[in-house]
């Protein structure tokens, strides 16, 4: 147990500290990276996209891969663009419902130096599009979306809540994480105990965050990073982590109070950790994982066991009702 304006104690070896990114703000000053109704914010696929809707894009990011999707009703529409990468390349490419011949032939390519590809797609009711991913020191993804050769904003759905960007020519950060997750976190979620199918559950309450981890009837590896912004870790203590053999589970607390850095085996039980941080503390930033991997299907999020739509996600440091 360490408690304290700032833990100064180890537990186990040294974990490795991660450097953070700020919260999601789409593209760059100006229009570009605003949506209509607020910030776009990319995380998950839009909400209301299905095939055979009137005219429209659908544009995502999930489990560290970029999502385009284009759809129409009844009509054959003309989608075509350009897609280019700011300080990085595409590193891979792959196609979803393309025509490679015949009178509508979908094709993209792209060009020397891999940072722009351009796509012109011939779309009657189905669904065309095209996956993604950039390289890792990538900083923007740069839009120019057209619909029968014309910017159409409004036709452009970004994210789980489908915003629209203000112009067809828009940026989003390339490697978006940490999206604000909207959903309220205050009670623990209903029905949560030990045993179960290995996921997180994750709550805030008057005395602060808590977060456990459960498996069934394997061993299973919970690791991640908590990032406090605009604060630090207050106290901290740990619930039934083994610090001792060969499930030792680790967990410390940057230098500069930040960064909590886990890594727990978990086998049957309940393991987790409880803190408070800072009053002016603005964002709780998680990233959380099930066997090295990304899996939000696994996290739950409050009394009614919300799932984040990727394993990065952020949370208001101190919840209202």
């Amino acid at each position: 147990m360490c408690s304290g304006r700032v833990c100064q104690r180890v537990i186990g070896v040294l974990l490795a500290f991660v450097v953070f990114a700020g919260p999601v703000v789409a593209g760059v000053p100006g229009p570009n990276g605003l949506s209509r109704g607020g910030l776009l914010l990319p995380g998950g696929a839009p909400k209301d996209f299905a095939p055979g809707q009137p005219a429209m894009y659908a544009v995502w990011h999930d489990k560290g891969s970029w999502h385009f999707r284009v759809t129409t009703a009844n009509k054959e529409r003309h989608f075509s663009g350009t897609i280019h990468v700011t300080d990085g390349e595409f590193l891979k490419v792959t196609s979803h419902g393309l025509e490679p011949i015949g009178p509508k032939h979908d094709h993209w390519q792209v060009g020397p130096g891999g940072k722009t590809m351009k796509f012109d797609f011939k779309t009657d009711k189905g669904v065309d599009g095209i996956n993604f991913q950039v390289s890792k020191g990538a900083k923007l993804i740069r839009f120019d979306l057209r619909v029968d050769g014309q910017p159409r904003p409004d036709l452009v759905f970004v994210g789980h809540e489908g915003r629209h960007p203000a112009e067809a020519v828009f940026a989003l950060p390339a490697h978006p994480a940490f999206a604000l997750v909207p959903v309220n976190p205050i009670g623990q979620p209903k029905g949560f105990g030990a045993g179960e199918t290995a996921r997180y559950v994750l709550w805030h309450s008057p005395t602060g965050w808590h977060f456990r981890v459960t498996t069934a009837n394997k061993e299973r590896h919970f690791s991640g990073t908590i990032n406090v912004a605009d604060g630090e870790f207050l106290k901290v203590t740990t619930h039934t982590l083994e610090v001792i053999g060969p499930k030792n589970d680790r967990w410390l607390v940057s230098p500069d109070g930040r960064t909590l850095t886990f890594d727990f085996k978990t086998d049957k039980g309940v393991d987790g950790i409880n803190f408070q941080v800072t009053k002016g503390a603005t964002l709780i930033r998680f990233d959380l994982r099930v066997d090295g991997r990304n899996m939000p299907e696994r996290i739950l999020i409050g009394p009614n066991g919300h799932e984040p739509l990727d394993g990065c996600f952020a949370l208001p440091a101190h919840p209202a009702k």
